[in-house]
């Protein structure tokens, strides 16, 4: 389950990398098509463009811990999902 929850955690953080990447190399945002993959981003619209760095940088690091938790816990329910498929009621029987 540990590296479930930490594979999912990392998908969790590449979103906002990502989007911070491509913002910094072009000036492009994703537009609404950014919350399919970062639903924290949500956040970000706190910001206005006179924010100073420090609520900036604040607000950034909050929204993008959200979506880690978020995908973690994503994680978690098809780590159970998975588990539950392989050893529950419908599992194939083995023979003895």
């Amino acid at each position: 389950m540990k590296k479930w929850v930490i594979s999912w955690s990392l998908a969790g953080l590449i979103a906002p990398i990502v989007h911070l990447s491509i913002y910094l190399a072009t000036g492009y945002t994703l537009g609404e098509g950014i919350f399919i993959f970062w639903p924290g981003a949500v956040g970000l619209m706190v910001l206005n463009d006179q924010s100073p760095f420090r609520t900036v940088a604040f607000v950034w690091a909050f929204c993008t811990a959200t979506n880690v938790i978020l995908y973690a816990v994503v994680g978690i329910l098809f780590y159970g999902l998975s588990r539950l498929r392989s050893e529950g009621p419908f599992a194939p029987k083995e023979k003895k």
